[in-house]
């Protein structure tokens, strides 16, 4: 092996460098800024053309070369510039070449950012990194962010023992301590989800909320950090005080604006998804409903009227087709009415509002609630009418159902299939509800008795409707808990040969049976559970996810209910513009848009909206 210099017009790629691997753009980014930064740090191997006469063929160190030529293309070098080499025999090509390929091995992050961050403590700058060494500047701050992980951890991740994914996760705090405590409470397997949940359990993401409300802007103009991943896709808010206080700032602001309406209190919340179940609405009254606008409403009304007094049966395909364009034509009459309706001034003294925002971050002003007493006041100041007064009674609000009563019951029985699935995998609480359904109804001292299961101990049945209970994903479960049950003590003659095998089952075998058994009792009411039954208490501690396990389809309630509710639904997810593209459908087509959107493919969909729909429900729905 000799060393000699040779230009690099004399070079060209041997066919004996066994690596044919085009150099891609990042690295070849990397070498010319190093060529170009410090010069030539490692020699070509080649050797003296037989092909060529004059010519050396490079057999290793290809990409380098490439490098070279794209220098001398773009004019920075001149095309003989002068290239150091190592000189071998050409039968010590082949060999060489492969234990390049195949003893090299490339420099790891971690070792990467500790040398970045030595050349920053010696002084260098980002841009002096990026200069030098080709990389973005986003790359080299996403490497120094690195600084942000224990160094044991680090060392864990050069010894394979962390995964690079979880490194990055532990980026998002430079809490060294408590990233040791995360690491050992997984016992070193947390995945990065686990990591970052467990890191930023005090922080507040950008996309909560309240920090959409506030603006992350307003937050940083306040004075207040933020922190990211690695490669920062999140962003987190670590000064939850400050969000908050900026949040309370902006609602009282909006609350003074308010104060003039007249109404009896007014409060701000910065919980967006409080629940309003506590109060009762104030109804508004059309107030200077332009008078074309009122006949067309009472037209549409009249002609609704006159089709539901025909049988469905007996109605021509006209008919039934005009039924849903009249509800659809009512319906947006009735939105476009809205714009003309107001609250009673008498009225609000008695009825207050809530200042929050949504979860888009958006001021939302609900106006018109009423607490209990208050109900029951403005009933008694308005309610009462007698043949010397004219008083009007109190306007409150009493929701339409959406649902008819059969939907409703059908939509019962498949939350309380759901409920039975979680009841029989918790053989504790099955336990707990068996035990007290049993002290409650034959110890004197418990005078109030509310049941929750069956006492006679009979399992509940699904009716064949055409809802195909026996085909869902909670009775398919259900099935498949049956079937792990031991029944082999059911097969025997006699009751008597029955119990002597049930008792000699193991504690496990008699537990699984026990909780599938009680859950084949439970019987759930139609409607909510109210908070202060028994009932109530049960379903809070299986914590159901209703939706994991029923989705509404067309079949089972989008066709079975009318068109203005489903548009209504399709605008609270979409906006306006999605019902303006919609409302002109015919039923069955709106049946199947719904159908699709909630069961199909949200690709198109953002991730906020795919949320609100994968967890919405009908209310019947609702367990708690």
């Amino acid at each position: 092996m000799t060393m000699i210099r040779v230009p690099l017009n004399k070079l060209f790629i041997s066919e004996k460098n066994v690596s044919d691997e085009k150099p891609n753009k990042q690295f070849l980014k990397e070498l010319l800024a190093t060529l170009m930064s410090v010069g030539q740090i490692q020699n070509l191997c080649v050797f003296k053309s037989s092909k060529r006469k004059g010519f050396y063929e490079v057999f290793a160190g290809g990409k380098r070369y490439t490098g070279f030529q794209l220098l001398a293309d773009d004019k920075l070098i001149p095309k003989d510039y002068l290239i150091d080499c190592k000189e071998f025999d050409e039968e010590q090509a082949t060999e060489i070449s492969t234990m390049e390929n195949l003893t090299r091995t490339p420099m790891h992050p971690a070792d990467a950012f500790i040398a970045f961050q030595t050349l920053i403590d010696e002084g260098k700058t980002v841009k002096d990194i990026t200069e030098r060494f080709g990389y973005s500047q986003n790359k080299v701050k996403q490497l120094l962010k690195l600084a942000n992980v224990s160094p044991i951890l680090l060392q864990y991740y050069k010894a394979g023992k962390v995964t690079q994914e979880a490194i990055m996760a532990y980026t998002v705090s430079d809490d060294h301590e408590r990233q040791m405590i995360c690491h050992k409470q997984y016992n070193g397997r947390a995945t990065p989800f686990q990591i970052r949940k467990y890191l930023t359990d005090s922080f507040i993401l950008s996309t909560d909320p309240i920090a959409k409300f506030v603006t992350v802007a307003a937050y940083k103009k306040a004075g207040g950090a933020t922190t990211t991943d690695l490669f920062e896709k999140d962003t987190y808010l670590l000064d939850t005080d400050l969000l908050h206080d900026l949040a309370v700032e902006r609602l009282d602001k909006a609350t003074d604006k308010i104060e003039v309406e007249g109404w009896k209190w007014i409060e701000a919340s910065t919980n967006p998804s409080m629940s309003l179940h506590a109060y009762d609405k104030l109804e508004t009254v059309p107030v200077n409903v332009p008078k074309a606008l009122a006949k067309k409403i009472e037209a549409v009304r009249a002609e609704i009227k006159a089709l539901d007094s025909i049988d469905w049966d007996n109605m021509t395909d006209k008919q039934q087709d005009r039924v849903d364009e009249a509800e659809t034509e009512l319906w947006q009459l009735e939105e476009e009415q809205t714009a003309f309706h107001a609250f009673k001034e008498d009225e609000k003294q008695y009825a207050g509002c809530i200042v929050s925002f949504n979860s888009k971050g958006e001021l939302v002003v609900t106006r018109g609630l009423l607490l209990p007493d208050d109900t029951k006041a403005l009933r008694g100041s308005t309610g009462k009418t007698t043949d010397n007064n004219n008083e009007t009674p109190a306007t409150i609000d009493e929701p339409k159902p959406i649902e008819s009563n059969a939907l409703v019951g059908d939509l019962s029985l498949f939350r309380q299939q759901i409920a039975q699935v979680y009841l029989a995998k918790n053989p504790k609480l099955a336990s707990d509800v068996l035990l007290y359904t049993l002290c409650s109804q034959l110890l004197e001292s418990c005078d109030y008795y509310e049941g929750i299961i069956d006492a006679r101990f009979e399992a509940q049945h699904y009716p064949d409707n055409g809802m195909k209970f026996d085909e869902t994903k909670a009775a398919l479960e259900l099935l498949t808990i049956k079937e792990t049950l031991n029944m082999q003590w059911v097969q025997v003659d006699s009751s008597a040969e029955q119990f002597a095998a049930f008792c000699e089952l193991t504690n496990k075998e008699k537990t699984a049976l026990m909780a599938y058994c009680v859950a084949m009792t439970l019987s759930l009411p139609v409607g909510r559970v109210d908070n202060e039954d028994a009932m109530h208490c049960m379903l809070i501690k299986l914590e159901c996810n209703v939706p994991d396990y029923w989705r509404p389809t067309g079949e089972c309630y989008f066709s079975r209910i009318s068109k203005p509710p489903m548009l209504e639904l399709g605008q609270k997810w979409f906006g306006a513009d999605w019902v303006t593209h919609h409302n002109k459908l015919k039923k069955g087509e709106l049946v199947d848009v719904m159908h699709n959107t909630v069961n199909g493919d949200k690709l198109s969909q953002d991730k906020e909206t795919v949320e609100t729909i994968d967890h919405w429900l009908p209310e019947p729905m609702v367990l708690i």
